[in-house]
This record gives structure tokens, C-alpha cells and sequence, in this order.
């Protein structure tokens, strides 16, 4: 009886220490909160005459990449925009199992419209779209070494 008891009590430790060791697993797959930003960010007025959608998408938009091996935290400020170009930051915080440090870059993005859809295409393959009625909402979508992450960004105001 009392080897039965002891054989309980260690398979009980056994699943606690696993599952503490997997909480530790993690948090460090979650990335840091601090996200990195240029101090000269100029938002420029889009032109009254551009859609509607394509205006929108002027300002700063914060969100995570979401995937089974960790998630990640990300700014998108688009500075300038118009009807096939954009001037963009992204930005995004530290993830060490994706190999990503935190870290921003400024440059220039494609940007196509279609049916009340507009795209943006960063150089780096990511792709972010702003949908007709879902002004507040840019989602996004990147290919990576872990599969397809995916991103909702919502416009935030500073």
C-alpha cells in the first residue's frame, strides 16, 4: 500500500514539474511588450480625393501575430499612402523561438485596391488588408518557417 501511495505521489510531482517547465516554454515564446519606434514618425493627411478604405489606412495600427509555437507583438504605422505606394514602419518586439529581436524598419510598400479591398505588400512578403466596413481592423498575413502567422491590427490613436 505505502509503494502504491509513493508511485501516486511521484506521478503527481511529475505532471506538476511538467507542467511548470511548460508555462516557463511559454512565456518565452511570447514576445516582449516594449516594441521599438523611429522618434521622427510623420503621419501625412492622405488625399481627400483617394477611396475611402485607402484613406484609412493612414496612421498606427498595433496587433500580434498569433501561431501554435508563439505569438508576437507588432506596429504597423503607414506615414504616407495614395493609390499605389505607401510609406510604412513596422515594427515588432522579441521572440526568441522565431529568431526575431525587436527592431523597426521604415519602407516603401505596394498598395493595391479592388472592391472596397485595399493591400499592402511589404517588401519583406508580409501582407496586411483593410476590407470595406472593417475600417478599425487591418489584418495580415505572413509565410514563415513555422507555417502561415496571421495578425489583427487595431488603429490605435498615439
Amino acid at each position: 500500500m505505502n509503494s502504491s501511495r509513493f508511485i501516486f505521489r511521484l506521478i503527481g510531482i511529475i505532471i506538476l514539474m511538467g507542467g511548470i517547465s511548460g508555462c516557463a516554454t511559454t512565456s518565452s515564446t511570447t514576445s516582449s511588450p516594449k516594441i521599438p519606434l523611429p522618434t521622427d514618425i510623420d503621419i501625412v493627411t492622405p488625399d481627400p480625393n483617394l477611396p475611402k478604405e485607402i484613406q484609412a489606412l493612414s496612421g498606427k495600427w498595433a496587433g500580434t501575430w498569433e501561431h501554435l509555437s508563439g505569438s508576437l507583438d507588432a506596429i504597423l504605422v503607414v506615414e504616407k499612402v495614395d493609390k499605389q505606394a505607401a510609406q510604412v514602419i513596422y515594427a515588432s518586439g522579441d521572440n526568441a523561438a522565431w529568431g526575431v529581436t525587436k527592431s523597426w524598419r521604415r519602407e516603401k510598400a505596394s498598395v493595391s485596391y479592388e472592391n472596397g479591398k485595399v493591400m499592402v505588400m511589404l517588401p519583406s512578403g508580409i501582407e496586411f488588408w483593410l476590407t470595406k466596413g472593417y475600417d478599425n481592423i487591418l489584418e495580415g498575413r505572413r509565410i514563415t518557417p513555422h507555417g502561415i502567422v496571421n495578425i489583427k491590427l487595431k488603429k490605435i490613436l498615439n
